[in-house]
C-alpha cells in the first residue's frame, strides 16, 4: 500500500468490464499488505481491490480536455476552460469559459472531470 496515497487518484481495472476505471484510494484493507479500499469515480459503495490491479491515474492534458486552471498570475483562483493546444514542455493554450486564451504549466491544471466528485463532497471520498 506504500505505493497509492489516501485520497489519491488512480485507476482501477475492472475484469468484468475488461477496462480501466478513475477511482480514489480511501485506505489499505487491515491486516493485509495486498488488499485496498477504493471508491469508483461516479459510485457510492467501496470496493476491496487487490494491488496489482491499481495502477497510477495518467495525469495527460489533451486538446479538447475541460479543466480548472490558473489564470496568468492569479495564484489563488482556479478557472474552467478547454486545452486548445499542447505547447510542449508541460504547457497548454487554454481558452477559459469567459473567452480568455492563455497559456498554463501542467501544476497550474486539473482535469474538471476528475475534481466533480471532489467539489460536491471531499470528505466522501477519504
Amino acid at each position: 500500500f506504500r505505493l497509492y496515497n489516501t485520497g489519491e487518484l488512480v485507476d482501477v481495472y475492472d475484469e468484468k468490464r475488461d477496462q480501466w476505471q478513475l477511482a480514489v484510494v480511501r485506505q489499505p484493507v487491515p491486516e493485509s499488505d495486498d488488499l485496498i479500499e477504493v471508491m469508483r469515480y461516479g459510485q457510492s459503495r467501496i470496493d476491496i481491490v487487490q494491488s496489482d490491479k491499481i495502477r497510477r491515474f495518467d495525469w495527460q492534458f489533451r486538446p479538447g480536455n475541460r479543466v480548472l486552471a490558473k489564470f496568468l498570475d492569479d495564484e489563488t483562483q482556479w478557472y474552467p476552460g478547454t486545452v486548445i493546444e499542447d505547447r510542449g514542455n508541460g504547457r497548454f493554450s487554454v481558452r477559459f469559459d469567459d473567452g480568455d486564451v492563455a497559456t498554463a504549466h501542467r501544476d497550474e491544471m486539473m482535469l474538471k472531470w476528475a475534481t466533480k466528485a471532489f467539489e460536491e463532497d471531499p470528505e466522501e471520498l477519504i
